[in-house]
């Protein structure tokens, strides 16, 4: 992550929570902000931070609206349900916000 000169895009499963953690962790030592994709995925990270599974730092989750806001390499997009399926909502949107970045 260190040596990734953009977004740093990770596709897993909602409910594979370690691996987001992991992410949540490495972000957190790079200094970016976490954008969570997809509403498996963002329903999975509510239930684990209300049961104390997951801890993110104040301020360090943004919505998928302010992505525009950051440079590519502050920023850290968590994706789930993307196992090769191009109809899938933030598919859509990973798509939009490359496309508004190369204008």
């Amino acid at each position: 992550m260190r040596q990734c000169r953009g977004k740093f895009i990770l596709t897993t499963y909602s409910s594979n929570i370690s691996r987001l953690n992991q992410a949540i962790y490495a972000s957190k030592q790079t200094g970016r902000k976490i954008c969570f994709l997809g509403r498996s995925l963002i329903n999975a990270t509510d239930i684990a931070e209300t049961l104390e599974y997951m801890k993110m730092d104040k301020g360090m989750e943004i919505r998928p609206d302010q992505i525009k806001n950051f440079k590519d390499n502050q920023l850290t997009l968590l994706a789930a349900g993307s196992q090769g399926q191009r109809k899938i909502p933030h598919y859509q949107e990973l798509q939009a916000v490359n496309s508004e970045k190369l204008k």
